[in-house]
Order: C-alpha cells, then sequence, then structure tokens
C-alpha cells in the first residue's frame, strides 16, 4: 500500500509512504530476473563525512566490512558491536551497531564476515569519538550484499586481497581516523564553549597548555584495546569484561589532567594515549617505571 505521508513523520525526503502489513504478499524472484537497485540516496565518501560530524544530519555510505569485533554490554545493559569498513579509496571507518542492529545486522554481519560482505548504509550519523567514525540511530537502515553500480564496484576491489590486507595491517586497533586541521573559523574562544548550552558534542579551541596537579600519576593500566583502567601488571595477560570476555593484554598508557587557557576563560580537559605522549614528549612505560 502506497500513501501520503506528513512533512513531519517523514524520514526522507519524499511525499509518499509503503506500508508493508500482513496482508503484503512478498516474493523472491530468481537470480535470474534480479535488476540492479536503483540507489535512491546521495552517498557520502569516507573522506567527506567530516563536513558532517556532531551534527543532525544523517548519510548514506556504501562500504565492506572488513573486521567485525566482539558484542559488548554496557554497565546500563545497552549492547553494541564495532565493525571495519573501507570504501572504494580504501578508508578505514568504524561504524558502531548499537542495540537492535548489533543483535540483527551484527549478527548477520558476523555470520559471513569472512565474505567481507558489502553493506548500504542509510541515515547514519557521523561523530568524533575516536576521530572520525559512523554509529547507528534509531532511524539507520542497512542493505547487505545487494546489486548496485556502487557495490559492483566496490566488489571488484575486494578482488585485490593484497590491498585489503594492507589496510588492516597498517591500522591499529582500535581503528582511528586523524581529523583534519580546522579552519580559522572552526576555532572558538574558550567563554564561547563554556557558555553553549550543549548544542554540540566537539569543538576546537587554541589555548595554552598546564598540568594542574603534579601529585596524581601521569599513567594508568588499562586493556589494550578498549583502554578501560584494570588493576593489572603492565604486560599481564587477562580477561577484559569490558571486551566481552576477550583475553587482552594490560598496558600503560598516559593521562594528564591538563588545564586550558585563552583571553577569554579557563577549561580543565583530561588528555590521554598517544595524544598525550605527543604534546608532552613522554612516554607511558617510562612514566610509570620512574
Amino acid at each position: 500500500m502506497v500513501k501520503p505521508i506528513a512533512k513531519k513523520h517523514r524520514i526522507v525526503n519524499h511525499p509518499y509512504q509503503w506500508i508493508i502489513s500482513t496482508r503484503t504478499l512478498v516474493s523472491q524472484i530468481p537470480e535470474s530476473e534480479e535488476n540492479l537497485i536503483a540507489a535512491p540516496f546521495s552517498l557520502v565518501p569516507f573522506c567527506e563525512l567530516e563536513k558532517y560530524m556532531d551534527s543532525a544530519s544523517q548519510v548514506d555510505i556504501v562500504a565492506a566490512t572488513i573486521v567485525s569485533f566482539p558484542l559488548k554490554t554496557l554497565k546500563s545493559g545497552t549492547t553494541f558491536q564495532e565493525v571495519l569498513l573501507i570504501d572504494q579509496e580504501l578508508k578505514p571507518k568504524i561504524l558502531t551497531l548499537w542495540n537492535e542492529f548489533a543483535s540483527n545486522e551484527g549478527e548477520k554481519i558476523n555470520q559471513i564476515i569472512q565474505a567481507q560482505p558489502i553493506i548500504l548504509g542509510m541515515r547514519l550519523k557521523v561523530v568524533s569519538f575516536n576521530g572520525i567514525t559512523l554509529a547507528t540511530r534509531s532511524s539507520s537502515t542497512f542493505l547487505i550484499n545487494i546489486a548496485t553500480p556502487e557495490t559492483n564496484a566496490l566488489q571488484e576491489l575486494l578482488q585485490n586481497e593484497e590491498k585489503i590486507q594492507s589496510v588492516t595491517n597498517n591500522s591499529r586497533v582500535p581503528y582511528t581516523t586523524p581529523m583534519k586541521d580546522p579552519n580559522v573559523a572552526d576555532v572558538i574562544q574558550i567563554s564561547i564553549l563554556l557558555a553553549d548550552d550543549k548544542n554540540a558534542s566537539s569543538w576546537w579551541i587554541k589555548a595554552s597548555t598546564s598540568i594542574t596537579n603534579y601529585n596524581k600519576k601521569f599513567w594508568y593500566i588499562g586493556c589494550n584495546v578498549c583502554w578501560r583502567a584494570i588493576y593489572a601488571e603492565h604486560g599481564q595477560t587477562f580477561t577484559c569484561r569490558n571486551c566481552s570476555g576477550q583475553e587482552r593484554v594490560a598496558e600503560a598508557r598516559c593521562r594528564f589532567l591538563i588545564e586550558l587557557v585563552d583571553r577569554t576563560g579557563t577549561i580543565t580537559a583530561t588528555i590521554f594515549g598517544k595524544s598525550a605522549e605527543k604534546i608532552f614528549g613522554v612516554d607511558a612505560l617510562k612514566l610509570m617505571q620512574r
């Protein structure tokens, strides 16, 4: 049944909705009769995702899934699963499947991950967690291994196993994508950041940095994958609950509480890992051994 839909209820910019009910007859067509699906969406390449980051915008992507990570459960009971995607430019990107998407699409992907399934993800959000990553929202939709010109082109790329392997070998776990340097117009003053009523989740600021507490340790021991703090010795193998019971290695990681100051105000922040090592010219293991 096809009916008009009110503008306020539209997920996509289309005046009609297709309703499938218990009376709808659905039949599988023979492969010989399959036609390429005309994509009714605007695909965004990974190199352009940054412009949609931390906004109300939603994006459509086509990508191959080359790694699926274990399902995880937060203390709140929320479940999620991360998968590593690549697009036609061999750019890696993490997609986080939340709740029912982890249970449904995540499980389907897990079953065929060795075949590197190609997905069409619609109405995804772009977030600044661990660089630039993708995540599902309640209105997201996925099509797995369907035939379109875009998916066919990506399927040909997957035939080059050497290139695909180089992506996984040269990427670190967790896989992150660095953000581009900001334009001058993107940089705001600290006073504006402090006055922002949570309208954004990421900002660019230019400020001087200082350490506020020299009595606090500048390192901690954490899981080498999720980096959650644990009570263990550096180098010790353990079972990480946050990684769904997977065996991990405890590693030292930098953690600095800092103060950011510009001419308009002051704000505190915590800086972790390699970013802290680069800024302060230190090494987590050497700090631990002092």
